[in-house]
């Protein structure tokens, strides 16, 4: 379906502003302590899985929700998605116990899910060129830091009078569930008698479903995603361990990452577009990467940590931006609800798997600190970024190609 100038505007208010539900952990982080200050008692498994446990639930919804694109139309799982968040995050405010407070927020966490594979989804449906689809996903991620940076500060100012108040921010998410009504069109649906009314795009005509190459290209996100994660969960710990400061330093940490992220998402389609051979731009984010993890493992100063943070941010949103091109632009229609699931959903997986990655090295080298994780990572994703040399250099006869 095309996308009308008309409504492009208030079409593209509404999908970025689904991108709020992706930040409500943002508003649950600053009340961890005063949540379970006031129920102290609640136990271990309880806990872990409030506070990042129902990601598993966001894995399941989003795989589910490639498969709801066969059957059922983008705009009404995207409305179903906001729904679901309002429900979820305002819940959190009421509940009478931990118990649930865990029920909403893995209602939370489901519609992260939905709405992140769905909203993908419409961008490739409702934007048809390659710079059109970069900068609407760029926008798309741009939107979701910026609230997740306001939404916080809201919520730890909220916190110092009730951590209920800073649930109830999440309010302010009707307005997902308004705009998404009134001005989300309608698009085909992949397996229906629809699909004949929006006729393929000229380059999908020649799109062949490849399998394989979409595997290794979603394990070579799922290793760099993972391995770029770590110092991001774990950046209180690394402070900690590297002398830099404490919790106010890493405060200042967080906010730099989500400035300069904001920075990555917006220039990502520009800096991508001007490489005639793509693989030759995925080179050179996993070169700057590695050289930001090195310095990562080697700081011992705030101001060498703030700037590898700044880098760091906007290498994620040029690393992102390509690999949701990938999804979205070598897959076959058909199939790109379901791939586009995966793409989604690996980031939730990622997420849980890099805390883990420290203690991985520490077995190895008998150095478990995140600047040793950090001094590994920079060493596998420098050698994926001479793959990523060598591929663009032998693969000249189609320089444009995002597949990896």
């Amino acid at each position: 379906m095309k996308n009308t100038d008309s409504g492009r505007f208030w079409t593209k208010a509404a999908i970025c502003t689904a991108g709020y539900g992706m930040m409500s952990d943002s508003v649950f982080a600053p009340l961890v302590n005063a949540i379970f200050g006031q129920y102290p008692d609640t136990g271990l498994f309880l806990q872990n899985y409030i506070i990042s446990g129902a990601a598993i639930v966001s894995v399941i919804t989003g795989l589910l929700a490639g498969v709801l694109m066969k059957r059922v139309s983008k705009r009404r799982l995207l409305i179903w998605g906001t729904c679901l968040f309002f429900v979820g995050g305002v819940g959190c405010a009421v509940s009478p116990d931990m118990v649930w407070l865990a029920i909403f927020r893995s209602l939370d966490a489901a519609s992260d899910g939905i709405l992140t594979v769905t909203a993908a989804a419409m961008i490739v449906e409702l934007w048809h060129t390659e710079r059109e689809q970069s900068q609407m996903y760029g926008w798309y991620n741009a939107a979701t830091c910026l609230f997740g940076a306001i939404v916080s500060v809201g919520a730890g100012y909220a916190a110092t009078r009730s951590w209920r108040l800073g649930f109830a921010i999440n309010a302010v998410s009707i307005l997902s569930v308004i705009l998404c009504i009134l001005f989300v069109p309608e698009t085909g649906i992949t397996d229906g008698e629809s699909e004949q009314e929006a006729p393929l795009e000229d380059w999908e005509k020649n799109l062949r479903w490849r399998p394989g190459a979409f595997l290794l290209t979603m394990l070579a996100f799922a290793v760099i995603n993972i391995l770029t994660l770590v110092i991001v969960v774990l950046m209180d710990i690394y402070v900690s361990q590297q002398g830099i400061g404490n919790s106010v330093q890493t405060g200042y940490l967080s906010s730099l990452w989500t400035l300069f992220g904001l920075v990555g998402s917006m220039t990502a389609t520009t800096v991508m577009l001007r490489f005639r051979n793509r693989k030759l731009y995925a080179a050179l984010f996993c070169a700057a990467s590695a050289l930001d993890l090195l310095a990562y493992s080697l700081a011992h100063s705030f101001a060498l940590a703030a700037a590898a943070t700044a880098v760091k941010a906007v290498m994620d949103g040029w690393f992102f931006i390509y690999y949701n091109m990938y999804a979205a632009r070598t897959v076959p229609r058909r199939q790109r609800g379901v791939c586009l699931a995966v793409f989604m959903t690996l980031q939730y997986a990622d997420s849980a798997a890099a805390p883990y990655v420290p203690a991985m090295v520490g077995r190895l080298t008998g150095d478990g600190t995140v600047a040793a994780a950090c001094l590994f990572a920079a060493a596998v994703i420098g050698v994926m970024a001479g793959l990523y040399l060598v591929i663009g250099i032998v693969n000249r006869k189609n320089p444009a190609a995002i597949s990896a």
